[in-house]
């Protein structure tokens, strides 16, 4: 198989993967009425970010960006959750309302791969984020770790991939990320309330 056919069989399956981390991350919020630990940072930055891939992907002419990108469906329930059960900040009301320009910008650009750049250096602020939350309410609320562990499998498939195709951004990118999630884990395995199958 050539590299592009690995591209596209990988994103399917993680596509999968996250799409059940992201259903879990809503059940959890919307069964226990609970917004504690979850970042609406990061998940309104991945919304608006998605939505852009999309357009990104149309633009790649990548039918396998396109359907990872779709994975910002999975991210509204979450987002009214949030809003319906955590108290957002001023900031955080403010942060995800300056975000929606994302797709707006991806659609008018003719600099998309600039664009895309900028915006994967944006997504290292938003998945920094969760590891903070835990770590400063010393609790990792209802914070679904499937989440960190879905995004850690994609890092490492896309980092083993960009290595092999030699593409920079993905290079840079994806070790950071991934550095970030086992950060994540970790904090939530040392602050979670009990004990909890991360399969």
């Amino acid at each position: 198989m050539n590299a592009l056919t690995i591209s596209a069989l990988g994103t399917f399956v993680l596509t999968v993967f996250q799409t059940r981390s992201f259903a879990k991350q809503a059940r959890a919020i919307w069964n226990s009425g609970k917004g504690d630990s979850v970042s609406v940072t990061m998940f309104g930055y991945l919304q608006f970010y998605l939505m852009s891939f999309v357009l990104y992907g149309i633009a790649m002419k990548s039918i396998a960006m396109v359907v990872n990108g779709l994975l910002f469906i999975c991210i509204i329930p979450i987002l009214f959750g949030l809003c319906k059960y955590k108290k957002l900040t001023l900031l955080e009301k403010c942060s995800v309302a300056a975000f929606s320009v994302l797709p707006v910008a991806m659609a008018v650009t003719p600099y998309k791969q600039q664009l895309f750049f900028c915006m994967l250096a944006g997504l290292l602020v938003a998945l920094a984020c969760p590891a903070y939350e835990i770590w400063r309410n010393k609790d990792a609320g209802v914070f679904e770790v499937q989440v960190a562990v879905a995004t850690m499998c994609t890092n490492i498939f896309w980092a083993a991939y960009a290595f092999m195709v030699w593409d920079v951004p993905l290079m840079l990118f994806n070790p950071l990320s991934c550095a970030l999630m086992v950060v994540t884990i970790c904090l939530w395995m040392r602050y979670r309330r009990s004990p909890v199958c991360v399969v």
